[in-house]
C-alpha cells in the first residue's frame, strides 16, 4: 500500500535532464547512518608464487601509508595482502555493516576475519561490501584485501604496459539499519533521479530510490524526498510505504520543479541539494544527502553540442594518467588547480579515462562546469547506440558534468549514450586537446593566450613573443592574438590600423621601425563597448 501525502510546492518552467552528483558524508546519530573512516594502520605482504595459504602468520609484513602503489616490472605474478584491524561497537550488534573501497587496481579478494567476504574484478573502480555476518562486535576484526597482480603484455609476447597493482584510500566502514538505503548499486548513492514529461509550465522529475528489509518482518515506513536551495526549502514529495522483506525494492517519487536555477557549464554550475531519508514513526532509519543539477544536453541536426538549448562549443583537454600512485583526493586536488588553468583559458571539456571516472573527479567537475566526455572501455556499442555497463551507469550517471545521452524512447529510468555524441566529443575537429600542463601562463604565455583567444569568449588580446631586449632597427613582424575584431596597434606614439589577419585570431605587422633605446608597443581593439588592451616594453639596440 502506498499513497502520496505531499506532491509539490512550486512549480514552473525549465527544459532539463536532471542528474545528482554522489559525495560522502558523515552522517551524525540522527540519520541512522555512521561512516569511520578506515585509512590507517595498514600492513602490507606479497608473494610472486602464490604459495602462501596463511598470510597472517606467513607473511613477512610491513607497515604502509595508503595509497600503496607496487610497480610490476617483470612478468611474474601473484598477490599483494593488505590487512588492518578494527574495531566494532557492541551497539552496532543488530546493524547492517559495509566496507567501502574508493578504487583497488587489481582483481581483488576481501576477507574479514579470515572467512571470504566478497571479490571484485572490476579494475580501478570503487567497491562496497556488506560484511555483517562476518563481524564480530566487541572485539577487533581484522580486514584482510588480496590483490592479484599480473604483468600485462601485448598479443605477441612484448612488453605492452607497465602495471601498478595496489590499495587506494578512502576506506571507510558504514554501519545502517537493519532497514535502509541500498548500498548494493555498485558504489551509487541509492537514489537515480532522470527528467520526465517537460513542457513551457513545468518540469517533472522522477527520483528512484532503492530500499532494502533485512529485519525479517514487514515495516510501515515514510519516504522523503526533499530539495533545497542553499537553506531555502524549494520541493518535496513524501510517500507512505508498506515495505516487505522481498530483497531490493526500488520506488519513484515525482517532483515538479519551480523556478530553477539551471547547472549552465564554467558560466555558472549552480547546484542544488538532494536529501532522501525513510522514516519510521518519526524516527529517521536512513538518510544520504548529495549536490543535484539541472541541466540538458543536446545536439542538433549536424552533431553540435547543444547545452541547455544554447550551442556550447566544447574546448579541453585530454586527462593522462601520469602519476598513479597517488591516491584520488590528492590526484584531485592537483587536477584542481590544473581544470582552474583551463577554465581560465576558455576551456570547458575534460576527457577522462574509465580509471579516473571516481565520484570525486566527478564532483569536482560538477562544481566547476567542466563537461566531462568519458573514455572509457566499459561502453560497448551495439548498432548506433553505445551501453554502458550496469556498473559505470550506477557510479556515474548521477553528475551533471558527465555526457551521458538518454534516448527519448528509453524508459526515464534507464540510460543510454547516443554513439554520435561519444564521437563528436572526442574528435580532434570538434575538441581541441592539450596536455593540461601546457596552459601555465607564468611558463608559457604565448602558449596560454593562443588557446585563450580561441577559446573564452571574453575578450582578449596578447602580443607574442616580448623579449627585453631587440636588435636591428626594424621588427619584420609584430604578431598579435586577438578574439575581437580589427585591433589597432601603437608603435612610438604613432599608430596602426588594420594588420594583416591570418587565422581567426591572429594579426601580424610587418617592417615596423625601431627607436634607439626603450620602445613600447600598445594594442588595444573595441567590442560592444569593451575595450581590450594589451603593452610591451623593450630596449632596441642599434637602432638609429
Amino acid at each position: 500500500m502506498m499513497k502520496i501525502i505531499v506532491l509539490f510546492l512550486r512549480r514552473s518552467f525549465i527544459l532539463i535532464i536532471l542528474n545528482l552528483s554522489f559525495f560522502t558524508c558523515i552522517y551524525g546519530q540522527n540519520t541512522g547512518r555512521v561512516i569511520i573512516p578506515l585509512n590507517q594502520h595498514w600492513q602490507m605482504t606479497h608473494n610472486n608464487d602464490d604459495s602462501l595459504t596463511n598470510p597472517l602468520s606467513e607473511g613477512n609484513w610491513e607497515k604502509v601509508i595508503l595509497p600503496d602503489i607496487r610497480r610490476v616490472e617483470d612478468e611474474s605474478s601473484g598477490f599483494l595482502w593488505y590487512s588492518a584491524s578494527f574495531p566494532v561497537d557492541k551497539k552496532y550488534i543488530s546493524k547492517r555493516i559495509y566496507i567501502s573501497f574508493d578504487r583497488i587496481n587489481g582483481d581483488a579478494g576481501l576477507f574479514i576475519n579470515g572467512k571470504l567476504a566478497g571479490e571484485h574484478s572490476d579494475c580501478f573502480t570503487p567497491w562496497t561490501a556488506e560484511i555483517t555476518s562476518f563481524i564480530i562486535p566487541g572485539k577487533p576484526n581484522n580486514i584482510l584485501v588480496q590483490i592479484h597482480k599480473h604483468y600485462q603484455t601485448s598479443s605477441s609476447g612484448t612488453m605492452e604496459t607497465e602495471g601498478y597493482t595496489g590499495l587506494y584510500p578512502p576506506i571507510s566502514l558504514i554501519i545502517t539499519n537493519k532497514v535502509n538505503i541500498s548500498l548494493s548499486d555498485i558504489t551509487s548513492s541509492g537514489s537515480l533521479i532522470v527528467s520526465g514529461k517537460v513542457n513551457d509550465s513545468i518540469a517533472k522529475v522522477y527520483v528512484r530510490t532503492r530500499l532494502e528489509n533485512h529485519s525479517g518482518h514487514r515495516r510501515s515506513i515514510e519516504l522523503r524526498c526533499t530539495v533545497w536551495d542553499n537553506k531555502e526549502f524549494v520541493t518535496r514529495d513524501v510517500r507512505e510505504i508498506e515495505l516487505d522483506t522481498t530483497g531490493v525494492i526500488a520506488f519513484v517519487q515525482d517532483l515538479d520543479f519551480g523556478i530553477p536555477s539551471v547547472w549552465n557549464g564554467t558560466e555558472r554550475p549552480y547546484l542544488y541539494k538532494l536529501h532522501v531519508e525513510i522514516r519510521e514513526k518519526g524516527t529517521i532509519l536512513d538518510a544520504v544527502t548529495q549536490p543535484l543539477a539541472l541541466r540538458s544536453f543536446g545536439f542538433d541536426s549536424i552533431q553540435r553540442f547543444v547545452l541547455n538549448n544554447t550551442l556550447y562549443p566544447l574546448y579541453g583537454v585530454e586527462i593522462q594518467l601520469v602519476n598513479d600512485h597517488s591516491d584520488m583526493k590528492t590526484m584531485v586536488s592537483n587536477l584542481k588547480k590544473e581544470f582552474r588553468s583551463i577554465i581560465a583559458v576558455g576551456g570547458n571539456t575534460v576527457v577522462v579515462p574509465d580509471r579516473l571516472l571516481t565520484g570525486s573527479l566527478c564532483s569536482l567537475c560538477d562544481s566547476l562546469g567542466l563537461v566531462i566526455v568519458p573514455k572509457t572501455s566499459g561502453l560497448q556499442k551495439n548498432d548506433n547506440k553505445v551501453n554502458p555497463e550496469p556498473g559505470f551507469f550506477l557510479r556515474n550517471f548521477n553528475h551533471p558534468s558527465l555526457l551521458i545521452r538518454q534516448s527519448q524512447n528509453d524508459h526515464p529510468l534507464e540510460g543510454k549514450i547516443d554513439a554520435n555524441a561519444l564521437r563528436f566529443a572526442i574528435s580532434s575537429k570538434d575538441v581541441w586537446s592539450i596536455p593540461p600542463d601546457s596552459i601555465n601562463k607564468s611558463k608559457y604565455p604565448d602558449r596560454y593566450y593562443w588557446y585563450k583567444t580561441r577559446w573564452s569568449v571574453k575578450p582578449a588580446i596578447y602580443f607574442t613573443t616580448k623579449p627585453d631586449t631587440v636588435s636591428g632597427k626594424t621588427l619584420n613582424v609584430v604578431r598579435l592574438y586577438c578574439n575581437l575584431e580589427d585591433p589597432v596597434i601603437v608603435v612610438n606614439g604613432k599608430t596602426f590600423n588594420q594588420g594583416e589577419k591570418g587565422s581567426s585570431i591572429d594579426f601580424s605587422w610587418k617592417n615596423i621601425e625601431l627607436k634607439k633605446g626603450k620602445n613600447t608597443f600598445r594594442a588595444w581593439a573595441r567590442k560592444k563597448g569593451i575595450r581590450c588592451e594589451d603593452s610591451w616594453e623593450f630596449m632596441a639596440i642599434d637602432a638609429p
